[in-house]
């Protein structure tokens, strides 16, 4: 999906937060280019740097693709897709659970399934609260919580035909 695996794998966070207006019908997570930093993003530019590092693409059925752009600090010579998956709203529990398939640097698969609840914030802020089940090569669970953001199109274009963004 959305998230590394690995940085599920070993986080756990938790932070209360102003519930959403009422209940949602769909998914908060439109089709179009996400990134999911980690930290709260104060500005355009700290979604703009997290969209340098990883984006994914969003599709109307749910279906998602990520592409990541660096790793280690360094930009990688062409993006990788780092992981594929599936995602369904349900309205009733208001919990979105996606199957995914994380491609690792070593040829290897882990596959996953992540379960998330979505709040907003004082600052109208879109939080996403994570439980992670990672199926191999050993059952673990994990949680997180990240920020979903919006990459402008713009970006993303620039990103992938090589054009350096100010930083």
């Amino acid at each position: 999906m959305r998230l590394s695996i690995v940085g599920l794998a070993f986080s756990a966070l938790a932070m209360a937060c102003v519930p959403a207006h009422g209940q949602m019908t769909e998914s908060p997570i439109t089709p179009g280019f996400w990134t999911w930093p980690q930290d709260k993003p104060a500005t355009p530019e700290a979604i703009v740097n997290s969209c340098r590092e990883k984006f994914a693409v969003q599709f109307s059925d749910g279906r998602y693709f990520g592409l990541q752009l660096r790793a280690g600090g360094k930009a990688l010579a062409a993006p990788v897709v780092d992981e594929v998956g599936s995602c369904k709203f349900n309205r009733e529990t208001q919990v979105e659970r996606c199957d995914l398939r994380v491609n690792n640097a070593d040829g290897t698969v882990t596959v996953a399934v992540i379960e998330s609840s979505f709040t907003f914030e004082p600052d109208r802020t879109l939080k996403m609260s994570v439980k992670a089940t990672v199926n191999a090569p050993e059952p673990a669970t994990s949680t997180l919580v990240v920020y979903p953001s919006r990459c402008p199109d713009e970006v993303v274009w620039n990103l992938l035909n090589g054009v350096e963004l100010p930083k």
